[in-house]
């Protein structure tokens, strides 16, 4: 049988498709039956940077029937905070008031994560995108009322973008003030 080969490249999803690690390369024939499954980890800590990066996409077909040489290209995004997930897909949005809390909270400002992608049986990702969910409900302080969102008000249909803010300031109430004069005599008149 004639000779080929299969290979896996490791590189990150910069422009560049930076080296991860060297690849892999294994000899094979024509025909032969072949599965790279097992050469592809779900992270790699790159040597230069000691940062962890999680396999992202697959460019090839990892298993089949070898006819010519077969290479795939394994990419990997950076995952800073090691959690398991691409840092590109996680998206963190701020609930800021002034002039009160949030329900339930004592704090001021409230931030969530989300994850703008779903992981597939292969331990790649495609990217999702994602609504507001468990929107912070506003509380004003003695003294305040009313108020309004800045920029916009975020519902449940609001995308989720990386970095929003949403900042809901409540008014001063309204006070009348009442003075009486008072004469300084006897009579108080």
């Amino acid at each position: 049988a004639q000779e080929r080969s299969l290979k896996v490249n490791y590189v990150m999803d910069d422009e560049k498709g930076t080296a991860l690690k060297a690849p892999y390369t294994e000899a094979t024939s024509y025909d032969a039956a072949y599965d790279l499954t097992e050469q592809i980890p779900a992270e790699i800590v790159y040597d230069e940077d000691g940062q962890t990066y999680v396999l992202d996409s697959i460019k090839g077909e990892v298993q089949g029937t070898v006819k010519e040489n077969v290479e795939i290209t394994a990419v990997y995004s950076l995952d800073a905070n090691e959690d398991g997930t691409p840092d590109k897909y996680e998206a963190t949005v701020t609930y800021q008031v002034v002039n009160g809390t949030f329900e339930g909270e004592e704090n001021t400002t409230v931030s969530q994560t989300y994850v703008l992608a779903e992981q597939n049986t292969d331990g790649t990702w495609t990217a999702k995108d994602k609504t507001l969910s468990d929107i912070p409900v506003p509380k004003a302080n003695e003294g305040y009322e009313g108020g309004s969102w800045t920029p916009t008000e975020p519902t449940e249909e609001t995308k989720v973008e990386d970095g929003a803010k949403y900042t809901y300031t409540f008014v001063a109430q309204e006070r009348s003030l009442k003075v009486n004069y008072v004469m300084d005599d006897e009579k108080g008149t």
